[in-house]
Formats: C-alpha cells, sequence, structure tokens
C-alpha cells in the first residue's frame, strides 16, 4: 500500500483508519464488543465503543483528516474541543476520548495531540491512546504515504536551488514581516515559487502571520528537517593531510584568497568555532570550487589521503553554499545556516555544535 494514499479519496482514508482502529482496540485484552463505524455526527468522523471488562463502556470521538500536517491537526483539534466543551454544557453523562487520525501523524503533530489532550491513530503504524486504564503508545514508525519520488521536489533537496535561494533568504532575517512580492523580488524568484514554500512552510507551523505579514517561528525546525533531506546524499569531499597546525591552515587559506583570488568559506568545526566558540576542533572543513581545487591544493601544500586527514576540502554542490558568507577576523566563513546544515552531518559534537549556533543567530 506504499504511496496509495496519493490515490486516495476520504472516504477510502476513513474506511481504512476504521481498520486500524478496530485492529488497535481488538489487542486489548480489558476490551470486548469492540466497534468501530462512520458517525452519524457531523462533527467528527468515527466512533467507536467497546466494553471495558464488562463492567462499563468505552466511547472513542475521532475525525479523520487527509493531511497530518500540524496546521490541520491543530486545527481539527481545536474543532474536537469545541465539541467536548459542547457537550460538557449540555451535561452529558459520558466522556468520550478525543482521537485524531490521518495517513500520518508526524512527531510535531503528536505533540499538538497531547497539548490538547488528545489521543492520535494513523496509517503507518503510529498511535495513542490514553484513557481509562488503556495506555498505547506507539511512536517512531516513518511515513509509509510520502508521494512517489519524482512527483515532487522536496524544497529542501539540494538540487531544489530557487527553494535553497528563499529559505536563506528567511532565516538570514527570521524576525523580519514578508510579503510574498517583497520576497519574491530580494530573493530573486517567482510568485509561484514563494507561494509554494509559503505553504510548505505554514503546513508544518514553520512560520507564522500577523497584520504586518508572515515571519520564521521555528528557524531551529526547518533548518533539523532541511539538514535530515540535504545530507542523505553526500558531498564531494577530497581528504587531505597537512603538517600545519589548524590554526597555521587557517591562515593560509587568508593568503591563498590574497594571492591567487580563489574564493573558499570554511564550515564544519571551523565555522562553527566562529559563531559560538564550544567546541574544541582538530580538523578543517572547507568549501573551495571544484575549477580551483588543484591551485589550492599546491598553495595551501597539504597532500591527498586515504586515511588520517586532518582537512577536508569540500566541492559545492550549488552557488547557495558559498551565499551569506561572513569575513570574521579576515578569515571567510560559510553562513551560519550552511555552518548548521553541515554540522548535522557530522559525527561527534556536529548536533550540539550546531544547536548552540541556531541558539546565538536565529
Amino acid at each position: 500500500m506504499k504511496n496509495e494514499i496519493n490515490r486516495l479519496d476520504g472516504m477510502q482514508i476513513e474506511f481504512l483508519i476504521q481498520e486500524e482502529l478496530l485492529r488497535v482496540l481488538e489487542c486489548v485484552p480489558i476490551l470486548n464488543d469492540v466497534q468501530v463505524f462512520t458517525s452519524q455526527h457531523q462533527a467528527y468522523d468515527i466512533q467507536a465503543i467497546a466494553n471495558v471488562n464488562d463492567v462499563r463502556s468505552l466511547r472513542i470521538i475521532c475525525e479523520v483528516k487527509s493531511n497530518g500536517e500540524p496546521k490541520y491537526i491543530r486545527k481539527a483539534a481545536a474543532q474536537l474541543l469545541s465539541l467536548k466543551e459542547q457537550m460538557q454544557v449540555n451535561n452529558e453523562d459520558e466522556k468520550p476520548y478525543y482521537l485524531l487520525a490521518a495517513p500520518y501523524i508526524s512527531p510535531a503533530s503528536s505533540k499538538i495531540c497531547e497539548e490538547f489532550g488528545m489521543g492520535f491513530i494513523d496509517l503507518s503504524g503510529n498511535c495513542l491512546i490514553i484513557y481509562d486504564g488503556i495506555y498505547i503508545r506507539v511512536e517512531g514508525k516513518p511515513n509509509k504515504y510520502r508521494e512517489s519520488k519524482g512527483k515532487n521536489t522536496s524544497i529542501f533537496e539540494r538540487r531544489a536551488v530557487k527553494s535553497s535561494v528563499i529559505l536563506r533568504q528567511l532565516l538570514q532575517t527570521p524576525n523580519r514581516r514578508w510579503k510574498m512580492k517583497e520576497l519574491s523580488d530580494y530573493s530573486k524568484s517567482s510568485i509561484g515559487q514563494v507561494a509554494n514554500i509559503k505553504r510548505y512552510l505554514e503546513e508544518k507551523e514553520y512560520i507564522a502571520s500577523d497584520e504586518d505579514g508572515f515571519f520564521v517561528a521555528k528557524p531551529k525546525e526547518i533548518i533539523t528537517e532541511w539538514a535530515q533531506i540535504y545530507n542523505s546524499k553526500p558531498n564531494m569531499t577530497y581528504e587531505y593531510y597537512t603538517k600545519y597546525s589548524v590554526q597555521e591552515f587557517e591562515q593560509k587559506l587568508i593568503q591563498l584568497k590574497e594571492k591567487t583570488g580563489i574564493e573558499y568559506a570554511v564550515t564544519g568545526f571551523s565555522g562553527a568555532v566562529r559563531y559560538s566558540p564550544t567546541v574544541r576542533y582538530n580538523k578543517v572543513h572547507v568549501y573551495i570550487p571544484y575549477q580551483d581545487l588543484q591551485e589550492a591544493v599546491l598553495s595551501l601544500d597539504c597532500k591527498q589521503v586515504t586515511s588520517g586527514s586532518n582537512v577536508s576540502i569540500i566541492v559545492p554542490y550549488d552557488p547557495c553554499t558559498m551565499l551569506n558568507v561572513r569575513n570574521i577576523n579576515q578569515l571567510i566563513v560559510a553562513s551560519p545556516i550552511q555552518v548548521c546544515l553541515d554540522l548535522l552531518a557530522l559525527k561527534g559534537r556536529g548536533e550540539e555544535a550546531a544547536n548552540a549556533i541556531m541558539e546565538r543567530e536565529f
């Protein structure tokens, strides 16, 4: 059934959720006579009833969404909360458990459900039901219903260069309020491209809006998801050994640009220490364009090795890696955004260093 969700309509998704909810509830030993069926109530889609140890009854109210992104789950949760309050006002004796369902409930969406005191269930195997002596929690199952490869390019993929430019512009000034035309002009992108990215970030609740425009609400979450996809493909990296210390080699990079005009930008821990000096490092990571690689290696006096390297020269995948570089004490450093993306691919203290930069810069 993987990827078939794109061809299912709302009724088919609802039917599959009914089957999954029935399967989950029938696995609970204390539940008997479990029934799951379509609701006749306009405020929700599915209802489940069961006997608990043949002593009392259990009732679950479930709202089904075809899209489980945070924006839609939050809206559905608010609607169920309104229904719950209405039932309390009407002094109804029953106190049902409220459940949200979708083909996939992401970790961010599951947190929203818990914030509202509700459970969730999806078609990817994730579930949370905590009610009346029942505790079921299954999390971490991957999304079985991603769109097929080739159908759409993620805004975070390396080949999505226009998306990268727009994202970098947004993150460069995270508190700035934007209008779509303004962001389109700044990033030299079409209104349609900006609209697609805005829609995606809104669904994730990564951006918010007020009367002055839209702005970045969760920069760390954007960069973290971006890094997961961006780093799924390895960089074109060449490993070298230099007899010089880290500080001496970085000084040679400064001299390289002065003498030859070759562009470069340090990244990884070399870049991290310039933005948030919280880590020690003994290896230099630096971007150098492929056409300048041979001349740079000769000038830097380093030797290519298969093991024991202390210099990694990375060939830029596209011009975006060199956007918004900074000159810090004469050393050219990749932007905080690029350094974070690269750190999140490094073992050891890469994530820690990235988090430190995000706290300071965003």
